[in-house]
């Protein structure tokens, strides 16, 4: 059975110059594995977190109002996958029907092959992430500020049964630390506590930069 990994790229390395080329090197140093990516939301979270402390709004409004604003950045990142020469395996998960698509896939995928293992999906957040579909789930999220793309990707991939869930940032990460470390240290949000005793493997790394950028 091929290795299924759920890649989480911070919303704060979207500012690096050459994300693509950092990018690209360490995932070339990864096992092969069916990958599923998304993208944080960064700076543009951040502002909406700001807003939201000095014009309080109802936590959920405020928690499916961020949600809907990764469609931003996923697009934003996803243009620049699709016309960077170094991504010819590249795949745009834009909408709920793609998404149905790449489950099937995925379903379908027993023997590791190119184009699966070499093959990065990039997923719109807003498309599989939604009210309907996280509640009820065996992990339902709190609609509030604890809940970031952190906890979102854990989410995703209990949703696949991945194997592997790496969340790389753009900060230092203590080598060895456990993930109530992490968020305790704020370097994780605090809904990811709900994946403490899961089976799949939880990588929290900061991505290597070739101009020693962290």
């Amino acid at each position: 059975m091929m290795t299924r990994r759920v890649l989480k790229i911070g919303g704060s390395l979207l500012l690096r110059s050459d994300l693509l080329g950092d990018l690209r090197a360490w995932w070339l140093q990864q096992p092969p594995a069916f990958n599923l990516a998304i993208a944080g939301g960064g700076e543009m979270i951040n502002a909406i977190r700001t807003w939201d402390r000095l014009r309080p709004g109802t936590p959920a409004t405020v928690h499916w109002r961020c949600v809907e604003m990764l469609r931003f950045s996923y697009e934003s990142l996803r243009d620049a996958f699709l016309t960077d020469p170094r991504w010819p395996e590249f795949q745009a998960v834009d909408d709920p029907s793609a998404w149905a698509r790449t489950l099937s896939q995925l379903a379908g995928t027993g023997t590791p092959g190119a184009a699966f293992t070499t093959t990065m999906h990039l997923c719109n957040v807003p498309a599989i992430y939604q009210r309907n579909t996280s509640i009820g789930s065996p992990k339902t999220l709190p609609e509030s500020w604890d809940t970031t793309t952190d906890a979102i990707a854990l989410w995703i991939a209990q949703q696949v049964e991945a194997d592997e869930c790496v969340l790389l940032k753009s900060c230092a990460v203590p080598a060895n630390a456990s993930l109530s470390e992490l968020i305790q240290e704020g370097i994780v949000d605090e809904a990811c506590s709900l994946f403490e005793n899961t089976n799949m493997t939880i990588r929290v790394e900061p991505l290597p930069g070739n101009d020693g950028i962290r």
